[in-house]
């Protein structure tokens, strides 16, 4: 009972600052979802009109889901700026989700093109042994 005493008084409290005429603050703009094809992989692409970027899986190839790939599962977290993307993307293994750092462009043709090294991970350990120029160093997006 008390509890809800509390947070009655604080709404209570909250109120005045929009009754005092000063607009409510703006609402962010809806996100965009675009699809992509990556790898094999039907993705869907989110942005806010900020520069935040998302990639998620929305069909994975076969043979991710046996590492937990599902749809829905984050691939990349980024921002723009300027005309480069800056971002966190994910090697998945056995061992889960690793993080590595990638950047990019849009290509001339429209895709989207991120490298950087990414983690080599012990299948036994799953320690990261190095970074490296693997087949998951370059990611391309390309329109659906």
């Amino acid at each position: 009972m008390k509890t809800l005493a509390t947070l009655a008084a604080l709404l209570v409290l909250a109120l005045p600052a929009f009754a005092d005429g000063a607009p409510p603050p703006p609402a962010p703009p809806p996100m965009t979802v675009t699809t992509v094809v990556h790898n094999g992989s039907l993705m869907d692409v989110y942005s806010d009109g900020y520069g935040y970027i998302e990639i998620r899986y929305r069909d994975p190839r076969p043979g991710l889901w046996e590492v937990g790939v599902v749809p829905g599962t984050l691939l990349l977290t980024g921002k723009w700026r300027g005309a480069m993307l800056y971002a966190t993307a994910y090697v998945f293994s056995f061992c889960g989700p690793v993080p590595y750092q990638v950047a990019g462009s849009q290509l001339p043709d429209g895709s989207l093109q991120l490298t950087g090294p990414a983690p080599i991970v012990d299948p036994f350990t799953c320690r990261v042994l190095d970074l490296g120029w693997t087949e998951n160093a370059v990611l391309t997006f390309r329109r659906a």
